[in-house]
């Protein structure tokens, strides 16, 4: 599925919160935040394996009716809730399905959020394995009190160490940062 593309991204960020907003209330309130996201984390599969059904589903000379009839088809194949239904169907008869990629990122985002949950971001030199990242999540988690989403990023220019950025807090014991600090201790000398 491309992405979609704009010169003005921040219009498009709005209307995904605002999509992914009014949706998280929506499950919430009915109690299907879980069915919501597991749907919605299908229908990207979905379109990501099938570029041609995304092209329907956005092209214009294609008639609503036949939209909504691949929906309703994918949804009863899928066994989607009613809600995720209605959604996708709300997303059509807008003309806003190409808006479908950001706004399950934000759903994601806020449906964590509900849960508890805090993403980390976590930039290092070398992959970190397994071990490591269990560790990691239990310190994190301990000193958040959150449940923690490690989102690995390999950033070889770091040359050694780590970046974490949890919310607004950043803790960067990179390499590249500590020969920084002790190059502008240097220059004092």
């Amino acid at each position: 599925m491309k992405q979609l593309k704009s010169s003005n991204m921040d219009d498009f960020e709005i209307l995904h919160r605002k999509y992914a907003k009014a949706l998280i209330e929506l499950a919430i309130e009915n109690k299907v935040s879980h069915k919501i996201e597991q749907g919605l984390e299908r229908i990207m599969v979905i379109l990501d394996q099938n570029q041609c059904l995304y092209d329907s589903l956005i092209h214009p000379d294609i008639s609503l009716k036949e939209k909504y009839g691949l929906i309703e088809n994918i949804c009863r194949q899928e066994r989607f809730c009613y809600e995720l239904k209605d959604f996708l169907f709300l997303l059509l008869k807008a003309g806003r399905f190409k808006l479908i990629h950001g706004i399950f990122l934000r759903y994601r985002d806020f449906y964590d959020e509900a849960e508890g949950k805090l993403k980390v971001f976590v930039s290092s030199a070398f992959s970190l394995d397994n071990l490591q990242k269990n560790r990691l999540s239990r310190v994190l988690e301990s000193r958040l009190k959150r449940r923690v989403i490690l989102e690995e990023r390999i950033a070889p220019e770091l040359i050694g160490g780590i970046i974490i950025k949890a919310a607004s807090q950043v803790f960067d014991n990179s390499l590249k940062k500590n020969l920084q600090i002790l190059n502008q201790k240097m220059r004092l000398l």
